[in-house]
């Protein structure tokens, strides 16, 4: 367990691969997360209002993150959303997920990793799914993007293994590498 000090604006690269952190307090000073990729033993974690930028990948690997807790939480707990930008994810347990409406924007590497997943249905709120979106899914057998959708990051699945039909509308106009 640990107290982030008060005072802290910015979490950089400090706990990448921290297997055995279960718990972490986050104050209201932070506004900026880039560091819990890895972080195995991490079940749940709750962020600051304060929080205007996670970066690609901050959860990563946090295979047994069940929540996300705090007015940037989804419903469900399951989604850490800022200004309709989907910018984590929880899927610990799951294998399949419906992202909530509203959600505008997918940002890059939020369900990079989550190997159970089988099935995601994505609103028609989105309108971009950013790099290594999806990346290594290696469960996910078919995917539908909706028309909503005009731009498709690089790598987006990069590793899906299992994946035999995806559908990608003539709304895109921008597929990456």
């Amino acid at each position: 367990k640990y107290t982030i000090p008060n005072g802290v604006k910015r979490i950089c690269g400090g706990f990448s691969g921290c297997s055995r952190l279960t718990s972490i307090t986050i104050p209201e000073s932070v506004t900026t997360i880039w560091a819990f990729d890895g972080c195995t033993g991490l079940t749940s974690i709750t962020i600051p209002e304060s929080v205007t930028y996670v970066d690609f990948g901050a959860f990563y690997g946090c295979s047994n993150l069940k929540s996300f807790g705090g007015k940037l939480a989804s419903e469900d707990g399951r989604c850490l959303i800022i200004d309709g930008e989907l910018v984590g994810f929880s899927s610990a347990g799951l294998t399949e997920y419906t992202i909530p409406d509203g959600v505008t924007a997918i940002k890059g590497a939020v369900f990079s990793g989550c190997s159970q997943l089988e099935s995601i249905i994505i609103p028609n709120s989105v309108t971009k799914i950013g790099a290594c979106a999806f990346q290594d899914c290696t469960s996910l057998t078919s995917f539908a993007i909706p028309e909503s959708v005009i731009e498709i990051g690089d790598d987006a699945f990069k590793g899906c293994t299992s994946l035999s039909s995806i559908t990608i509308p003539e709304s895109v106009t921008r597929i990456g590498a």
